[in-house]
């Protein structure tokens, strides 16, 4: 998807790091440091750190104003579906306003880009550019409850973050308890989160399952970390809330202890119905300051531990992107009728790692080029390879990836070890000697054929009926395992 107009032209001013700042970030020391963070910031984020240090000092002084949380319904489409949204630390002045009522902070910046960057076009043409709200990024299907608040997230006191989560959670099964009442029990529901909303999010997700006996229909978590419980630490412009922490004598991890119960990895490791695959998606910017993804505790960690749980979560990547900008990204690509988080049409198999270690999603690869003969699978690797000139394998469109990986499974390509580029093996013998003639026709039997392969592989992503042995619950993975089982051994 091609980057939206604002990113298109202030990614680097303000979203650009240097080298050192870049090396920071992808630090391991449990010890953050939150000033060579904070120094690191971009100029957004800065401006919203600093508003965030307002609402936390202030929540320091006034313990019931910063405790407070309303949620806020809006009837987005007829159909029956629920989506509950957890947003980021909300200024309690504002949480009893409707998510669509108080322009946000980034709708203000826009706006100040778009008067620049169009000034000659008139106040015509800058009126075409219709700004998005913080709204806008969130889910618009069903039902819509959004929780503005609790800013006391960024908690003083263990006793008062658990007392949070209890709070939040029990609010979201009421509201899901009576939606299901009206819609039925197999009513679809949908979780989304944002920053420290992920916690609630996580939280409510894993204990809806619980309810329902089976996961939630999809959980969207954005700038997920391990708990708050390490976030307070790691996250500067809450570095108010963690002085008064250490002053109590806390460490991050004595912290992240205390309030296990109610922290995202305690949900993962935990939770019994928890969503998977395609159904689980995780977005983050690589240049946030405020989440670090890469630190203790932070999204990267939040990732491998749900691949560990056997999730398998569709991850999408913001290179480049911060805590403010990569929300801003996803806030102008939905304004503009796209689908950056997959909520019109689901994310690609081939983009998850687990897809190429399933079984059944490795038959279907087998089925699929098992028509090619021994002799045109050189010629094909050659046309993949052609086709995607310099681009790493990791960085390929997914159905092509799909197709480079079964390549290099089955030794007809290589890859670099460094960069993963991809090339075709023995070339010089299995292709290049053979006679022209037939080299040519064989080359376009296989040219006719590399469409015919990605429609096929674009056909399974869209196979209702079809689902990776990941994505299964233990009662519809037995029979599938039972089947390939005896498929492998007749």
């Amino acid at each position: 998807m091609a980057e939206s107009f604002f990113t298109r032209h202030t990614k680097e001013r303000f979203s650009g790091k240097t080298k050192e700042q870049t090396e920071l970030l992808r630090r391991r020391e449990l010890a953050y440091d939150t000033a060579a963070l904070e120094e690191a910031a971009g100029p957004l984020e800065k401006i919203a750190g600093q508003q965030l240090r307002k609402v936390v000092e202030k929540g320091l002084e006034d313990p019931e104003s910063y405790e407070r949380f309303v949620p806020h319904f809006e009837q987005c489409t007829d159909a029956p579906v629920l989506t509950l949204v957890f947003g980021s630390l909300d200024d309690p002045a504002y949480i009893d306003q409707s998510p669509n009522e108080r322009p946000e902070l980034l709708t203000t910046l826009y706006q100040s880009v778009v008067e620049k960057k169009v000034p000659k076009l008139g106040t015509l043409a800058q009126a075409a550019f219709t700004l998005p709200i913080m709204s806008d990024m969130y889910p618009a299907e069903g039902l819509r409850c959004t929780f503005r608040g609790p800013a006391a997230r960024a908690a003083s006191s263990a006793e008062q973050l658990n007392r949070m989560g209890q709070a939040v959670l029990e609010g979201a099964l009421e509201v899901a308890e009576n939606f299901l009442e009206i819609h039925g029990p197999d009513a679809k529901i949908n979780v989304w989160g944002f920053s420290a909303g992920t916690q609630d999010a996580m939280f409510v997700t894993r204990f809806l399952g619980d309810m329902l006996g089976r996961p939630v229909d999809d959980c969207t978590l954005v700038s997920p970390g391990l708990g708050m419980g390490l976030g307070i630490f790691a996250a500067w412009p809450v570095n108010l809330a963690a002085d008064k922490l250490r002053e109590k004598g806390f460490t991050p991890q004595s912290f992240h202890e205390a309030t296990y119960k109610y922290s995202q990895e305690a949900q993962l490791k935990e939770g019994k119905n928890n969503p998977r695959g395609r159904n689980f998606k995780v977005i983050y910017g690589t240049s946030d300051t405020i989440i670090p993804p890469f630190q203790p505790g932070g999204t990267i960690d939040f990732i491998n531990l749900a691949r560990k749980q056997g999730l398998a979560p569709t991850v999408i990547e913001y290179k480049g992107l911060d805590h403010i900008t990569m929300p801003g990204e996803l806030m102008w690509q939905k304004a503009y009728g796209n689908d950056p988080t997959f909520e019109r049409n689901r994310p690609s198999l081939w983009s998850i790692p687990e897809t190429y270690s399933d079984p059944l999603c490795i038959r279907k690869l087998d089925d699929i080029f098992s028509r090619f003969s021994a002799e045109e699978l050189p010629f094909f690797a050659e046309l993949v390879s052609e086709r995607n000139g310099m681009t790493i394998m990791d960085d390929m469109e997914p159905h092509m990836h799909a197709i480079a990986d079964w390549l290099v499974k089955h030794e007809i390509c290589n890859v670099a070890t460094g960069p993963r580029y991809l090339w075709v093996r023995n070339k010089e013998d299995l292709v290049d000697k053979i006679d022209p003639s037939i080299k040519s026709f064989r080359k376009q039997i296989v040219a006719h054929e590399l469409p015919r392969v990605l429609r096929e592989l674009s056909a399974i992503d869209h196979d209702e009926s079809f689902k990776p042995l990941y994505e299964m619950t233990q009662e519809e993975k037995r029979p599938k395992l039972i089947s390939e089982a005896n498929s492998q051994t007749g």
